[in-house]
């Protein structure tokens, strides 16, 4: 079955960078392949995936926007929306590990 990637009614895509696009898809494919066989299992024991943290810190997705100086990407606003749209598809608690750094910074 073709994997459903939503429905754009804004036309979002349209305003993206090719390299936007491909870190979006790059984000999505993790998250699927890697993140949600993780989610059931992780729910019913209620524990959390900490395995995880490393991989999304090599994808840049820990303080997207914080400057390289303090070891983050350094993107822009839209970089980093990119990077954390698919992201949403995460538990709450990965989602708290992925924006910590921005709100202690």
């Amino acid at each position: 079955m073709p994997r459903f990637t939503g429905v754009d009614f804004y036309e979002i895509d349209s305003l993206l960078q090719e390299d936007e696009i491909q870190i979006r898809g790059h984000v999505r494919d993790w998250v699927e392949e890697r993140y949600l066989p993780l989610i059931e299992d992780a729910y019913e024991k209620a524990y959390f995936p900490t395995d995880v943290i490393p991989e999304l810190a090599e994808m840049g997705l820990l303080g997207a926007s914080l400057p390289e100086k303090y070891g983050c990407a350094g993107v822009s606003g839209t970089r980093a929306c990119a990077r954390s749209h698919r992201c949403r598809a995460l538990s709450s608690c990965t989602r708290s590990t992925r924006t910590a750094p921005r709100s202690s910074a």
